[in-house]
């Protein structure tokens, strides 16, 4: 389904973007961008790629109610993805599953610039804290929640322009050093 200017606002929770190869995240982005009215906002609640790399890679388990999960987590540095790989025991019924997750890990700033690749403006970032979420609380071993907006018509074409601008004044003083 896709959508065009119908939606005040899109929230991707969960970390549930990422699980695609990078072309269809991106193309992903660009359809939640687009179902976006005129300054609708996006949220976006994704790993912080360095916290996984600080914090989660390794054997872990953990249990929840009569259900008990065994996660052994690594990482790719060439693809930037995690590897999940999870055992989930029934305890009550005995029933075992396995399951492998593939999720592309994000930086702050490959955000940003998707997000502006999809014609989005970044607002804010905010980490989780015993609080709740804060702009103070993201840091290296937070979570990572991005806000951002659909750009209007002007200010996009103001923007485009300007990087056009740096853009030939980038390629000039490349072709004057060289």
């Amino acid at each position: 389904m896709r959508y065009n200017d119908e939606f005040d606002g899109v929230v991707c929770w969960g970390n549930s973007f990422g699980f695609f190869p990078d072309d269809e995240n991106e193309r992903v982005l660009h359809s939640m961008a687009s179902s976006l009215r005129r300054n609708g906002r996006l949220i976006f609640d994704l790993h912080n790629k360095d916290a996984v790399i600080r914090n989660q890679l390794g054997r872990k388990w953990f249990r929840k109610d009569h259900t008990i999960v065994l996660a052994d987590w690594s990482f790719d540095a060439r693809l930037s993805r995690s590897i999940i790989k999870e055992i989930i025991i029934d305890v009550n019924t005995g029933t075992i599953k396995e399951s492998v997750l593939s999720m592309r890990e994000y930086t702050l700033h490959e955000m940003k610039r998707m997000l502006r690749d999809a014609g989005l403006e970044f607002l804010q970032v905010y980490g989780d804290t015993p609080k709740g979420f804060t702009p103070e609380g993201f840091s290296i071993d937070s979570s990572l929640l991005v806000l951002a907006q659909k750009y209007e018509e002007h200010i996009m074409l103001n923007r485009i322009y300007s990087w056009q601008i740096e853009r030939v004044y980038m390629n000039k003083r490349t072709y004057l050093i060289k």
